[in-house]
């Protein structure tokens, strides 16, 4: 069974809807096929009509979609376009699909904002629902009817957003979000080559997407994009085992809530066909499963070292601390505890880093390669470009490093070592001079030299 929610009434500005009160016409037997009986519920002008409300309908074969006051199921077109929007529906093809007019007030019961009216080739407005024009079927003949789905390849039931009916329904299904009461259930899961990443209540891996942007966050998945890479859908009951902190809503163009981590949409892969499977990790080189703190997960859990423990370029902390030393004072950590230096050679003004090669193998560079905390002046907080193109972190203009000698959080054997290298301060200078705080003879710990690598 059908179900139509009670709609509501709509005040038309000068740019919105138009529906002509008590605006009568005799219906022209030319909106019925052959051997089709008029409808009389059609007020009609030319080879249009004038419903008086548009409403939601569910439960149907097509999904959610909308129908007029009648409840007769509305229509788009393919070859019609709603950036700009443009009816490309006239002569035959409109006697069969009479457009939807307005020249007054209409009742509807969605988002007016998805509402609008384009004006036709005989100077008629017609109703647009997400920029694309909306028509009925002269071959249904029952309310609920929608024998023009899929017609020529080419006519779809719409949803309140202007989609496709049935495009909306499989987002909302496979998103895993859904609204209302709907619970969302996120939850870490562990994968063999990319660590912890972020699953649905089903296990079904969950991505973030390069063209999203998180700050301010704002989802550029649409359309075709979102069936292929269903948004997770926001509830009144999220459950999620990581911190609750960053969890966040975006609204999307058809005004749903997008569920965010850390402020990047989340989505679901429409291949991955089982729970576990992440056939979405590095698709087209934008999409990328993410971890339970909004970093892509491969990024996220790489701890800067090979198989065999040396130290390898790209890893970033997921953050930067302060932390009082008992010999040194206030220095800066990374969020594993793991004291953080700077080096003499470089330079604050302009900032640039001199440890590249061997250096960067003994002295990793701290990587700026996703958002992450800093607990001190965020205006102390920058990056400067290495030698092979990465990002590497500033504070006050000094770039900053871990030192692979030190094995447990809070040592701080790099602290003078060479005379060069010392712990750094939360403004970028360096920590005082203290008894057994460093090996400052230690030379061999500590090469310097041109060349690519390093990096944590």
């Amino acid at each position: 069974m059908r179900r139509r929610n009670t709609f509501i009434a709509v005040a038309a500005g000068a740019a919105g809807l138009v529906m002509a009160a008590g605006l009568t016409s005799a219906f022209s037997d030319q909106v019925n096929p052959p051997g089709q009986a008029a409808d009389d519920s059609l007020e009609q002008s030319g080879d249009g009509y004038f419903p008086s409300a548009l409403e939601i309908s569910g439960d149907g074969d097509a999904g959610v979609t909308l129908v007029d006051d009648q409840g007769f199921t509305l229509y788009r077109f393919d070859e019609d376009s709603s950036e700009p929007p443009t009816s490309n529906c006239s002569g035959d093809c409109e006697t069969q699909w009479p457009p939807a007019l307005t020249n007054g007030d209409v009742e509807f019961a969605g988002d007016t904002s998805v509402l609008g009216t384009v004006e036709r080739e005989d100077g008629t407005e017609q109703i647009t629902v997400g920029g694309w024009p909306v028509y009925r079927y002269a071959g249904d003949a029952a309310p609920g009817d929608t024998e023009g789905e899929g017609a020529g390849g080419t006519w779809w039931s719409v949803a309140p957003t202007g989609q496709k009916a049935q495009d909306a329904d499989a987002e909302g299904a496979a998103g895993g979000g859904g609204g209302g009461g709907d619970q969302v259930v996120l939850q870490t899961a562990e994968d063999a080559e990319l660590g912890n990443i972020l699953t649905d209540g089903e296990g079904f891996s969950l991505y973030r997407f390069d063209e999203d942007t998180a700050d301010p966050p704002a989802s550029n998945c649409e359309g075709d994009c979102a069936t292929a890479w269903p948004p997770v859908l926001s509830s009144d009951d999220i459950e999620f085992d990581g911190d609750a902190s960053i969890l966040g809503t975006v609204q999307r163009e058809d005004g749903s809530e997008q569920v965010t981590v850390d402020g990047w949409p989340i989505y679901r892969y429409a291949e991955d066909a089982e729970p576990g499977d992440v056939e979405g990790e590095g698709a087209a080189g934008t999409w990328w499963t993410i971890s339970p703190n909004g970093m892509r997960a491969a990024e996220d859990n790489d701890d800067g070292r090979d198989e065999n423990g040396e130290w390898l370029e790209g890893y970033c902390p997921t953050g930067i601390e302060t932390v009082n030393h008992p010999e040194l004072g206030e220095i800066l950590t990374d969020n594993e505890g793991f004291t953080l230096y700077r080096f003499d050679e470089d330079t604050a003004d302009p900032p640039a880093s001199n440890c590249n090669g061997d250096c960067a193998e003994a002295w990793p560079p701290v990587l700026d390669m996703d958002t992450f905390t800093f607990d001190g002046d965020q205006s102390q907080l920058d990056s400067v470009a290495r030698d092979n193109g990465m990002e590497q972190v500033t504070i006050g203009g000094w770039p900053v490093y871990r030192y692979a000698e030190d094995t447990a959080p809070g040592d701080v054997n790099g602290h003078g070592v060479s005379g060069t290298w010392f712990a750094v301060t939360p403004d970028g200078g360096k920590a005082e001079e203290a008894a057994g705080a460093g090996a400052a003879g230690d030379e061999a710990a500590a090469p310097s030299g041109s060349g690519s690598g390093g990096g944590y």
